[in-house]
């Protein structure tokens, strides 16, 4: 199933089959927590973005495919951004069910559930629960969490998650560990000016971590 409506498309529930957000139904609002149900793909294609309109869920327990390019990001964000802080706190979620990613012998995506070059913003979160995804290229950023400041952007939880080639700055806290992260690899990423700090474990054992820059 592909979904190429006129613009904006709002878009909350349960997606059940598979889907397509196409630059053509761009921007997409998420006015209710969104789950993509188990053994389900979500694919949103280069220069789509995705708007969250209050404190929801893009929950996934199936397999997303986001996969911008260098010179066409996803961007998420609020439909508010000039009140963001006051209104939204939103996450994209990767559930215990969802379909790990595959990476070759040189961390390059093969498969799998992958989030990269998306521009990501306005009190985002991305959470990983005992999931592995593949979170590459991504521009996190200006994420304060208002009223709660001091939530990590990216959290990592019992996750073999491959974070790689990522900009993370401007946040409250940049990445969170907690749990064991046996196989998680944090590579060549850009981590400044997070005032909480830039790699925080909290409670867990962190993976492979280097040439990460500060």
């Amino acid at each position: 199933q592909t979904a190429s409506y006129a613009a904006p498309t709002h878009v909350g529930g349960i997606i059940s089959r598979n889907t397509t957000w196409t630059r053509a139904g761009s921007p997409f609002v998420i006015d209710a927590d969104t789950v993509v149900q188990n053994g389900v793909t979500l694919t949103i294609q280069p220069g789509v973005t995705v708007r969250f309109d209050g404190y929801y869920l893009l929950d996934i327990h199936g397999q997303l495919i986001a996969q911008g390019t260098a010179t066409s990001n996803i961007v998420f964000n609020s439909s508010n951004t000039a009140n963001a802080r006051q209104t939204d706190q939103r996450m994209i979620i990767f559930r215990p069910d969802s379909v790990d990613a595959v990476a070759d012998q040189n961390d390059n995506y093969v498969s799998g559930s992958i989030l990269s070059y998306a521009d990501i913003s306005f009190d985002g979160i991305i959470k990983t629960t005992s999931s592995s995804p593949f979170l590459s290229h991504n521009h996190i950023h200006d994420n304060n969490y208002w009223p709660i400041p001091g939530m990590p952007v990216l959290v990592l939880c019992d996750s073999s998650a491959i974070v790689v080639d990522n900009l993370i700055q401007n946040n409250s806290i940049g990445i969170e560990i907690v749990g064991k992260m046996v196989g998680a690899k944090i590579l060549r990423n850009t981590i400044q000016r997070n005032y909480g700090g830039g790699i925080v474990i909290a409670d867990g054992i962190c993976g492979e971590s280097w040439d990460n820059s500060w």
